[in-house]
């Protein structure tokens, strides 16, 4: 039951707080969402009860960054230059039916 508290208090506080894109660590790159999906991914490998594990995993999706385009961006970039065809030859091949 601790566990699951715990959870689910940290997924609340980090959603609804701007700690999470803060650095954790000074000096490297690891920021507070990145440190607690680490910490999620660990507890999942060691969890046994089925509700902290669904829990664990709604966490790790929530803190999944999603993709976002810059603004103003197209989503895929125009094709600069025609499509070219390739031909390949085409082999043949014969089947032979032999009866017995």
């Amino acid at each position: 039951m601790k566990r699951l508290l715990a959870v689910r208090s940290l997924l609340h506080w980090s959603l609804s707080s701007e700690v999470t894109t803060e650095t954790y660590l000074p000096g490297t790159g690891v920021t507070v969402q990145s440190h607690l999906v680490d910490c999620f991914r660990v507890m999942l490998t060691h969890e046994s009860e089925p509700i902290v594990r669904i829990a664990l995993l709604e966490g790790l999706k929530a803190l999944q960054p999603k993709p976002q385009l810059p603004p103003g961006q197209p989503a895929m970039a125009p094709l600069q230059a025609k499509p070219q065809t390739i031909q390949t030859p085409m082999r043949q091949r014969s089947v032979e039916y032999v009866e017995p």
